[in-house]
């Protein structure tokens, strides 16, 4: 008898190694390090943020067991967060060879006009200033905080009646952060839109895409659409620079800073 019940009490200790071990694999498990190198990949413009796959964890475990959860959460230990600053800059009739002049080195990728660069956090708040210095125009200043593989969304604008119905014109910049140890990889997708009055007749094919109505009524024009991946190193952000040529004249520039805190381990 003592023989069976020692035998059962060592075969519950090993179940629960077992369980603690596999719940460190769950809760702990973390991806393979791939050191980060500054690139950008343009994607459809119609692409969407992608959804992120559930963990063994977040499908097995109902809700509703919240216990387990804060168990899980207090194992795992915080997500690394990143507060994501971007600024929205009325480039309109900017000298183009002075704007070259800005950069000593060729975009790092190109499509259809918009040019893209990568750039450390200085040089990103100096050409802030240089932008603004001939003539640029800082017309929106959004930010958001969020977190490791957390979607968050950016959103400046307002609703105005277009054709009898209500719509939102403004900037719409959805993002997905994937934090690394040494940098972040961020896919943005990105839509700026504005309000037309009275748009002229005159107007280039390129341009007389927005929204067709009649003669002092109100029309939408796409000025920036793009939707990209984009690897950044810590300490780097970077700009979007649009074609010199959109539905409304109005030519857009994008800084956006990313900053990260990873929690102390």
């Amino acid at each position: 008898m003592k023989l069976f019940q020692a035998r059962k009490r060592w075969s519950i200790f090993l179940l629960g190694l077992v369980l603690a071990g596999g719940s460190l694999v769950i809760f702990r498990s973390e991806p393979l390090f791939i050191p980060i190198q500054a690139s950008v990949q343009f994607l459809s413009s119609d692409s969407k943020i992608p959804v992120q796959p559930e963990s063994l964890f977040e499908r097995w475990i109902p809700i509703s067991w919240g216990w387990l959860w804060r168990l899980h959460d207090g194992i795992r230990g915080p997500l690394a967060t990143i507060l994501i600053d971007a600024k929205i800059i009325d480039c309109t009739g900017l000298p183009e060879q002075a704007m070259a002049d800005l950069f000593p080195e060729p975009a790092l990728a190109e499509t259809n006009g918009l040019r893209t660069w990568i750039l450390d956090d200085s040089t990103l708040t100096g050409l802030k200033r240089q932008l603004e210095q001939m003539g640029g125009r800082v017309i929106m200043s959004p930010r958001v905080q969020t977190a490791h593989g957390i979607e968050a969304s950016l959103s400046v604008g307002n609703t105005i009646p277009v054709s009898g119905t209500s719509v939102q014109v403004g900037l719409v910049m959805d993002l997905l952060p994937l934090i690394q140890p040494d940098g972040t990889d961020l896919t943005s997708v990105l839509r700026d839109t504005g309000a037309i009055t009275n748009q002229s007749s005159g107007a280039s094919e390129a341009q007389a895409t927005a929204e067709a109505t009649g003669p002092g009524q109100t029309s939408i024009a796409t000025n920036l659409v793009t939707a990209a991946r984009w690897k950044l190193p810590d300490g780097t952000g970077f700009f979007m620079l649009g074609p010199g040529v959109s539905n409304d004249w109005r030519r857009i520039g994008v800084i956006v800073s990313a900053k990260v805190r990873r929690p102390l381990k």
